[in-house]
C-alpha cells in the first residue's frame, strides 16, 4: 500500500518552469511540426450547426467565410472564460481592477501599491508570493481556505525559491535519455498515485490529511491563524494546491489575511466585516466560468442547442462526446480527469482516441458516428454512483460540483483508468451510419491495404522466432505431454529426468 511521504527524493529535484518558458516550448513544438500552417488566428467561432442531410458541420466564423467539416473537435477547454466576482460596488472602484487570467505584464505596475487579492484558490496561491516583495501592502480576502500540499508531491518550488537548472544538469537531460525518462516517470508516477487518497474513509485519505495538517501547522506559527487556514473539509474535496510559499507570504509583515465575505467595494477600497481597507489595485483571483457550456452556439440533431442542454446539468460520454451531436468531440468535457492525475496524459490519451475513431471512420467509409443516448446515461449513472465514495462529494464548496452538488468535472476513477477505458475502443457505444447501403461495400474487390502498396510486405504477419529446442523433439518422440500432463516421472519411472 502506498504511503504518502513528504521527504524529498535525495537524487534529484523537480520544479516548475515559468509561464514564458512553457509558452516558448509549446511554440517551438508547433513550429517544428508545422502546426501553425493549419491554424487561423484572431477568428471568432460564432456557431456550429449539424446537417443530417450532408452529415457535416457548418461553422460560422468572424473575419472569413463559413467552414464545412466532417468532424468538429472543440479544443477550447474549460478554464478559458475568466470570471470577475459579483461584488457590490466593484464598478465604482477608482483604481485598477484586473483578473489573474488577464494579467498586466508591466514589470512595475504594482510597485509601491496597496493591493487587495479577492480569492484564496490556486490563482491567489500562485500570485501572492510573486508580488509580496513588490507591493506596499496586500490584503488577501479568504472565504474558504485551501489544503496546501508539500512541494515534493507535485513538483513545486520550495520556500527558498525556484531552482535554476545548471548547464551541467541541462546537458545531462539532453545526453542521458535514461535519466531523463526516469525523472519524467517519477513525476508521473507520483501524480498517478493519488486516487486512493481521494476515497472517503480510506487509510490513504487519513494519512494524507494527517501529513498535510502537520505540515501546515509547522509552516504557520500562530495557532489562531492555523485554525483559520487549515480546512475542516476532506483533503481533495477542493483542488489541492502546492503552495508553501503562499503560507509564508501570508505571514509577512506587509500581508493581511482577511477571513469572511466581502461586503462591498468602495471607490477607495474593500469592505469586509464592516471594515474598509484601502486599496490601489484589486486583483480578482476568482477563477473561471466552469459550467462546461460552450463559448459558441453548437446545434446538433433536431435543432438541439448544446448550451441549453448543458445549462444546468452537463452530461457527456467519457467527457469527450455527446449523444445527439454526431461527429463532435470535445477535449476536457464533463467528467474527465482534471484533478486525479496528469492532465497532460489525459489530453494525450483523448487525442489518441480521436485519431483511432477517425481512422475507423475513413477506413470503413462511415458517414457519422453518434454516441448512443442509453450508453451516455449509463456512464453518467455509474459516474455519480462512484462519486458517492469520493471526497469530491464532500462538505466543501468546489467548482467540481454544480449547484445541486453533482460532481460534473471529474472522472470516476484515476487518469490511468481513463486511459484504459479509452484504449478498449468501445465502438459498440456508438451508432454508426455508413455512406453506402451495405456497410461492407468499402471492401471493394477485396484487396487489403498492403496489397495496394507497391512496396508492401505481403507476409507482414510472419515474424522472427527462436527455433524449437532439441528437447522438444526428444520429448515428442517419447509421447510426453500428450493429453493431461502429469509428473513425467510417474509415467516413466525407469527414466531419469
Amino acid at each position: 500500500m502506498y504511503q504518502y511521504s513528504f521527504a524529498p527524493n535525495p537524487n534529484w529535484s523537480r520544479f516548475y518552469s515559468s509561464s514564458a518558458e512553457i509558452q516558448a516550448y509549446i511554440k517551438a513544438v508547433a513550429f517544428h511540426y508545422n502546426v501553425y500552417s493549419s491554424i487561423t488566428f484572431n477568428t471568432l467561432v460564432n456557431k456550429a450547426v449539424w446537417s443530417e442531410e450532408h452529415t457535416t458541420w457548418a461553422i460560422s466564423v468572424d473575419n472569413g467565410p463559413d467552414v464545412e467539416c466532417d468532424i468538429l473537435v472543440n479544443g477550447s477547454g474549460i478554464l478559458n472564460n475568466f470570471k470577475f466576482p459579483d461584488l457590490k460596488g466593484l464598478g465604482t472602484f477608482k483604481g485598477q481592477v484586473l483578473h489573474t487570467a488577464d494579467w498586466n505584464v508591466s514589470a512595475d505596475f504594482l510597485s509601491g501599491k496597496r493591493v487587495a487579492i479577492i480569492g484564496a484558490g490556486a490563482s491567489a496561491i500562485q500570485t501572492l508570493p510573486a508580488i509580496q516583495d513588490t507591493v506596499t501592502h496586500a490584503d488577501v480576502y479568504i472565504r474558504t481556505p485551501s489544503w496546501i500540499m508539500s512541494p515534493v508531491l507535485e513538483a513545486m518550488a520550495t520556500t527558498k525559491g525556484n531552482h535554476e537548472y545548471t548547464p551541467e544538469e541541462k546537458e545531462r537531460f539532453r545526453t542521458d535519455p535514461k535519466f531523463y525518462l526516469e525523472c519524467r516517470k517519477e513525476m508521473e508516477v507520483e501524480s498517478n498515485k493519488v486516487l486512493k487518497a481521494f476515497i472517503r474513509g480510506s487509510k490513504e485519505q487519513a494519512s494524507l490529511r494527517a501529513n498535510l495538517e502537520a505540515n501546515m501547522k509547522a509552516l504557520i506559527g500562530d495557532p489562531e491563524l492555523q485554525a483559520q487556514l487549515i480546512p475542516t473539509f476532506e483533503v481533495g474535496c477542493r483542488r489541492l494546491s502546492p503552495g508553501e510559499p503562499y503560507l509564508a507570504a501570508l505571514q509577512r509583515d506587509n500581508v493581511t489575511p482577511v477571513f469572511g465575505d466581502v461586503d462591498e467595494v468602495l471607490p477607495d477600497g474593500v469592505v469586509s466585516g464592516g471594515v474598509l481597507r484601502p486599496a490601489d489595485v484589486i486583483i480578482a483571483a476568482t477563477g473561471f466560468d466552469t459550467s462546461f457550456r460552450p463559448r459558441f452556439s453548437i446545434v446538433g440533431q433536431n435543432g438541439v442547442e448544446l448550451r441549453n442542454l448543458w445549462k444546468d446539468n452537463p452530461v457527456a460520454y467519457c467527457g469527450l462526446a455527446v449523444a445527439g451531436f454526431p461527429n463532435y468531440f470535445v477535449f476536457l468535457g464533463p467528467n474527465t480527469p482534471i484533478s486525479n492525475g496528469s492532465v497532460m496524459g489525459t489530453l494525450e490519451a483523448t487525442a489518441d482516441y480521436f485519431v483511432r475513431i477517425m481512422q475507423k471512420m475513413v477506413a470503413q467509409d462511415v458517414a457519422y458516428f453518434n454516441v448512443r443516448a442509453d450508453v451516455q446515461a449509463d456512464f453518467d449513472s455509474q459516474t455519480q454512483a462512484t462519486m458517492q465514495n469520493m471526497v469530491w462529494t464532500g462538505s466543501c464548496n468546489s467548482w467540481f460540483k454544480n449547484k445541486q452538488g453533482k460532481v460534473i468535472a471529474l472522472w470516476p476513477g484515476s487518469s490511468l483508468h481513463y486511459r484504459e477505458v479509452l484504449e478498449a475502443n468501445r465502438w459498440e457505444d456508438y451508432e454508426w451510419k455508413y455512406r453506402q447501403t451495405n456497410r461492407f461495400a468499402y471492401w471493394g474487390q477485396g484487396f487489403s491495404k498492403v496489397e495496394d502498396d507497391e512496396n508492401g510486405d505481403l507476409a507482414y504477419y510472419l515474424h522472427a522466432h527462436e527455433p524449437l529446442p532439441l528437447e522438444a523433439y526428444y520429448d515428442a518422440s517419447r509421447g510426453r505431454g500428450v493429453g493431461v500432463s502429469p509428473d513425467p516421472s510417474r509415467i516413466y519411472p525407469e527414466e531419469e529426468f
